[in-house]
């Protein structure tokens, strides 16, 4: 699938800078304590976000994780545009950064520096369903939060557990939108 500009550079910018910015004061995050990456990797659907530039008109947003055999995970998240029905995607590298929980992990999407993990946005994992079937992520900066899930719709009390605990760290819910399906 042919990656568009307009997709590509708001994405790859944003998400890296934002965490080259990093610093302010914010309390630490609390991640899950471990990830076993074998089962997180897979097909996520995003069910609820912080609005952000470079998923503008996105909807039907899917995230596919695959680990690899050096440690590191394959990204590649796609969206359909809500104005175009086109569907556009992003490959990316994780990288961990916390061996003791796999948790904690930087997102590269910039092509020629992927393969380092230069210019890695922020993606942690601050809870989980016990059989992964949910998974909420957010960054440092609590500027970005993602409510991701293995089918496209929460259960009501999924959806409740992932709020309480966003909320519980200091992210701003007020900014929560729901991904628009199409």
């Amino acid at each position: 699938m042919r990656l568009m500009f307009s997709f590509l550079v708001p994405f790859t910018l944003l998400f890296s800078f934002s965490a080259l910015a990093g610093g302010g004061s914010y309390p630490e995050l609390r991640t899950v304590n471990f990830l076993d990456l074998s089962l997180y990797q897979g097909q996520w659907y995003e069910v609820y976000r912080f609005p952000n530039r470079f998923e503008r008109n996105c909807a039907n947003v899917t995230a596919d994780y695959t680990l690899l055999k050096n440690g590191t995970v394959r990204v590649i998240n796609t969206c359909v545009n809500e104005d175009t029905g086109k569907s556009r995607d992003i490959k990316g590298t994780a990288f961990v950064v916390e061996p003791a929980t796999n948790a904690s992990l930087k997102v590269s999407f910039v092509p020629f520096f992927q393969r380092w993990g230069w210019f890695g946005g922020d993606y942690n994992v601050l809870a989980l369903g016990e059989n992964y079937e949910w998974a909420l992520v957010g960054t440092h900066d609590r500027q970005y939060l993602w409510f991701l899930s293995r089918t496209p719709e929460l259960s009501e009390q999924d959806f409740e557990t992932m709020k309480q605990e966003a909320a519980d760290q200091d992210f701003d819910l007020d900014k929560l939108i729901k991904t628009p399906r199409i």
